[in-house]
């Protein structure tokens, strides 16, 4: 899970044997038993709630009881899921990417790409869709790398000897991609750096809080966008064929055996999740260190929060004024996490409706935005220029708030124009 809970299961006929370990706590373990069937897939949101696929069903596990959702025509065991599938996740097979969408249904996008060349691996955020580059990142077994845009989609790089992939968040909205191919590890996004080790070909990838980690020869090592570190592994630890990261360590297998590694003291939040997408305004979260002596801090968009400590827990409340992505920071002496939230829109706004009108009446005058454009004045006269300068609208009028010029305005321009516009950018950019 997010926040580093462990779930182990064993397929006992049709019921799935659940031991859930938390690396906070480990004397406190859950365990249960829920008959779903042959599980290929699991996605932990914490220690009691999962989003789970097996045989050709498709489960959401709230405080351990199994609840069966509908999923989209064509759905199979093989799929990759990221994201909760009852609001906003996200299901992918045969080279179809099928989304849950605000009117809770299904909506499917094939590439047209089929065997090699077909995506079939989703590259999660802690188990989410997509973080702050609002891109949702896929890779085929031929090495592609796909990005999928609200309105476009990209294939930007193919690695020959292609392996695995994992992501993280890396600053703002910049995001770190770790791909093993051939012997080496890529590290990048936009412009990449392959590593190679003396030790030998890394041989797993995982990522989390804004690192990635691998295995070389049964090290443990850890980067930061900047510095490799290697981490040192608990005593007879050897023979590792997994690692799965979460903010203040990672979970290794060897075999039958599963064993944690901390950074450092453990920070825990609950009551907001990493990467999450919801219309939800304010949010309650409680925040734990197993360092005694650490002084706990929180900060929402550079902005000190105050907290209520009771003795037993340390609580805060953040407002998320606007949409878009806000990051949380949490602090408990030297340990330090990152937790980025979206707020999405309440009103689902498209471009032909809402944003068209705005542009008709403030951006179509002789020196403006119109069809043809200049140096100074790009053409916004239509969804997919809109699309394409989507950051450069969002800085100018939503943040900055210069753009229309004065002279520009029309009688109706105000803060909810303004408003509209950010609803359609946060909002997916509907045409």
């Amino acid at each position: 899970s997010p926040e580093g809970h462990a779930w182990l299961v064993a397929q006992n006929g049709v019921a799935s044997d659940l031991r859930v370990l938390d690396p906070f706590d480990p004397s406190a373990e859950t365990t249960d038993s829920l008959e779903l069937g042959s599980l290929s897939r699991l996605q932990a949101w914490s220690e009691m709630d999962a989003a789970a696929i097996a045989d050709d069903s498709l489960w959401q596990i709230d405080h351990m009881a199994r609840v069966q959702l509908a999923p989209p025509t064509g759905f199979s065991a093989d799929a990759e899921l990221c994201g909760d599938p009852t609001t906003n996740g996200a299901l992918l097979y045969g080279g179809e990417l099928v989304e849950r969408r605000e009117d809770d249904q299904w909506w499917g996008w094939n590439p047209g790409t089929t065997g090699n060349a077909a995506p079939s691996q989703l590259l999660r955020f802690q188990g989410e869709c997509a973080g702050p580059d609002d891109n949702v990142w896929m890779t085929s077994p031929d090495g592609t790398l796909w990005r999928v845009e609200p309105a476009s989609v990209y294939r930007p790089v193919r690695f020959e000897g292609y392996r695995s992939a994992a992501i993280t968040s890396a600053s703002g909205s910049e995001v770190m991609i770790g791909v093993l191919a051939e012997d080496r590890l890529w590290a990048g996004a936009s412009e990449w750096q392959p590593y190679t080790f003396d030790r030998g070909t890394p041989e797993l990838v995982s990522a989390a809080g804004g690192a990635l980690w691998t295995v070389v020869d049964d090290h443990l090592l850890r980067f930061d966008g900047t510095t490799w570190n290697e981490i040192g592994l608990p005593d007879g630890a050897s023979g590792i064929d997994g690692v799965e990261a979460h903010a203040g360590g990672a979970w290794l297998t060897a075999g039958d055996q599963v064993c944690h590694v901390a950074l450092g003291p453990m920070l825990r939040v609950t009551g907001i999740r990493p990467y999450l997408r919801s219309k939800e305004l304010d949010y309650t979260f409680t925040v734990a260190s197993d360092d005694a002596g650490a002084t706990i801090s929180a900060s929402l968009d550079g902005e000190s929060l105050t907290l209520s400590d009771d003795g037993v827990s340390v609580t805060g409340k953040a407002r998320l004024d606007e949409v878009g992505w806000h990051e949380l920071v949490v602090a408990a002496g030297e340990t330090e996490r990152s937790i980025f939230v979206k707020r999405i829109p309440e009103e689902i706004r498209s471009w032909a409706e809402d944003v068209e009108p705005i542009y008709q009446a403030n951006c179509t005058g002789s020196d403006c935005h119109v069809a043809g454009g200049s140096a100074t004045a790009p053409d916004l006269s239509t969804y997919e220029t809109w699309t394409a300068l989507a950051a450069k609208i969002r800085t100018r009028v939503v943040v900055a708030k210069t753009m229309p010029p004065t002279a520009n305005q029309g009688p109706d321009w105000g803060e909810e124009q303004v408003a509209i516009i950010a609803q359609w950018l946060e909002g997916g950019m509907a045409p």
